[in-house]
């Protein structure tokens, strides 16, 4: 579940043409994760990254996060392309044995129609 908290500023290039440009900070918390693994042997599974299992290996796995939403939409007319972007401030996975952190990093495409 993710609830950002976007500022936007909307500028007319045109007549037929807006920009608006967006940024804030984003909070998530994981409802659930699973890792699958296979070895060598053709044994393979799945675990729940939030469990105990899991953490035992030198592994720490968060369902907070926090970060950054950055994105900008242009509009013609009545129709809506967008870019966006998410960055992770908090890893939600911590190797503790290899010092090795994972953040959340993503990017997305809009298209739209606004009615």
């Amino acid at each position: 579940m993710q609830l950002p908290i976007l500022g936007a500023y909307r500028t007319r290039l045109s007549d037929e043409f807006n920009l608006t440009l967006k940024a804030g900070p984003y909070f998530a918390y994981a409802l659930s994760g699973d890792d699958e693994w296979s070895d060598s042997d053709g044994d393979s599974g799945s675990i729940d990254i939030f469990s105990s299992d899991f953490e035992g290996e030198g592994v720490e796995a968060s369902r907070f996060d926090f970060g950054l939403a950055l994105g900008a939409d242009v509009e013609y007319h009545r129709f809506v392309v967008g870019v966006e972007a998410e960055f992770g401030f908090i890893p939600f996975v911590k190797n503790t044995e290899d010092n090795m952190k994972i953040r959340n990093i993503s990017a997305y495409i809009t298209v739209g129609y606004k009615f």
